[in-house]
């Protein structure tokens, strides 16, 4: 199991490369999903700046839902 802050950031590092991999265009759905998951890790985050962490996810969550959203609309 290990640390859990440890475990965190491994995380949001693995979230980070995933986005480098997939294609927004190509893959939306699969896109916002990362991008939601990277949101709850950096929301989890015990190291670093606190308010930073809690921007970052925010900004995370807002670019899934308006992937979610134009998906909808379809």
């Amino acid at each position: 199991m290990g640390d859990k802050s440890i475990n965190i950031e491994i995380g949001i590092v693995c979230y980070e490369t995933a986005l480098l991999l997939i294609e927004k265009k190509l893959n939306p759905l699969i896109w916002a999903r990362i991008k939601n998951n990277l949101g709850i890790a950096l929301s989890y985050k015990t190291q670093g700046n606190y308010a930073n962490n809690v921007e970052q996810a925010i900004l995370s969550y807002k670019s899934a839902l308006k992937i979610y959203s134009s998906e909808g609309e379809g």
